[in-house]
């Protein structure tokens, strides 16, 4: 450890001659220099120097404790401690903090950047110690900020879109979709069912793409004249009626005339969740379900609006929607922050145990002088 403005033989290596020596634990363990029992390396470095030099030192291998250990942590500790931080605003809060998100990620990017401009000063030693460890701070910001905005856009954002939409009740089949194009919940009349053997599934990306049309019940029932133009309206060989709200979901039908998705049989469950298409990460489900509208259209001769609504049955409360896309955003964000400071811990570990036996290798061998 050298003063500052002085210049150190070893301030290129990753640690002066003191640190390295503690990663072999001989006598001491971590922490404790060769030979000198449990005597740390600060104790040796002051009883050499004396307090006044110590005092003077801004950095060094005791800048975070007396041991190899603790300075090996730092690896890995302080860049997760950027990548949680960095990562938290953008994915659990970038619709209402995004200038928060930024300005805590410029601040704490160059604070990274300090750490590297610091190892190039006479006070930065030993030198490549304080260069990695504040590149791997940089690098943690710039992973967290991108995780987060992923994050973000493939769940948070979702939440969002359908927090902020609208919850309908009392709709019947026959109304026009295109006044609820912003809904986030849909709750039909009492009359209204779904006409399982109408359903269509179409098979896209490995997955079955489920449709059944939502029709009004009562137009069957009525007496006379009236009820057989209804059902005549209903009926595939009369026309082409038109349905505005199909009931959806996936891998819950077959091909053809069979559709179990959602609780069909409660009577209580009267409509469900509009399916949307909300985050431009997640996978598009929106168009393969227009396609299996179009091939029910075509196979029960049923007109279909372009702006059809899709609805997933479901008992959800309105208020519940969108909290279990919410609970995938926080999800993501546990295992990303998790799997990093374990990956972090291994890199490091693996690191010092690689640097140990290059010293261990490059130390010389005593020789022996066997003449009495």
């Amino acid at each position: 450890m050298m003063p500052p403005g002085q210049a150190s033989p070893q301030g290129d290596s990753l640690f002066d001659d003191d640190f390295a020596a503690n990663l072999h634990r001989e006598g001491g363990g971590y922490g404790a220099m060769p030979g000198r029992g449990s005597q740390s390396a600060c104790d040796v470095e002051q009883q050499a120097n004396g307090n006044a030099k110590l005092a003077n030192l801004k950095a060094g291998m005791c800048s975070f404790g007396s041991s190899a250990v603790t300075n090996l942590l730092m690896f890995v500790l302080l860049p997760w401690a950027m990548f949680t931080i960095t990562m938290w605003p953008f994915a659990l809060g970038y619709h209402r903090y995004a200038v928060f998100a930024w300005t805590l990620f410029g601040c704490l990017a160059a604070s990274s950047a300090g750490l590297v401009y610091g190892s190039f000063t006479s006070w930065g030693n030993p030198r490549m110690y304080w260069r990695w460890l504040g590149m791997l701070c940089i690098l943690a910001c710039v992973l967290g900020m991108v995780l987060g905005l992923y994050d973000y856009y493939k769940y948070g954002l979702g939440y969002y879109v359908y927090q902020n939409s609208r919850p309908y009740s009392d709709v019947a089949p026959s109304e026009n979709p295109g006044a609820y194009l912003d809904a986030g919940t849909i709750d039909f009349v009492p009359e209204a069912a779904i006409d399982t053997s109408r359903a269509v599934g179409y098979k896209d990306r490995g997955l079955m793409f489920c449709v059944a049309p939502i029709i009004d019940t009562t137009r069957l029932a009525m007496p006379g004249a009236r009820a057989r133009e209804d059902a005549a309206h209903l009926a595939p060989s009369a026309g082409a009626p038109k349905v505005g709200f199909w009931a959806a979901g996936i891998d819950c039908c077959g091909p053809r005339g069979t559709f179990w998705c959602g609780p069909l049989l409660e009577s209580r469950v009267r409509g469900g969740i509009v399916v949307r298409d909300a985050t431009p990460l997640a996978q598009k489900v929106v168009p393969s379900y227009m396609t299996a509208v179009t091939e029910a259209s075509a196979s029960y001769e049923i007109q279909a609006p372009k702006d059809a609504v899709l609805v997933q049955w479901s008992a959800m409360a309105p208020e519940d929607v969108g909290l279990d896309i919410w609970s995938q955003c926080t999800a993501f964000y546990s295992r990303a922050v998790s799997t990093y400071i374990v990956s972090l811990f291994a890199i490091v570990a693996f690191g010092a145990l690689i640097y140990d036996a290059s010293q261990q290798k490059a130390k010389p061998k005593p020789i022996y002088n066997n003449k009495r």
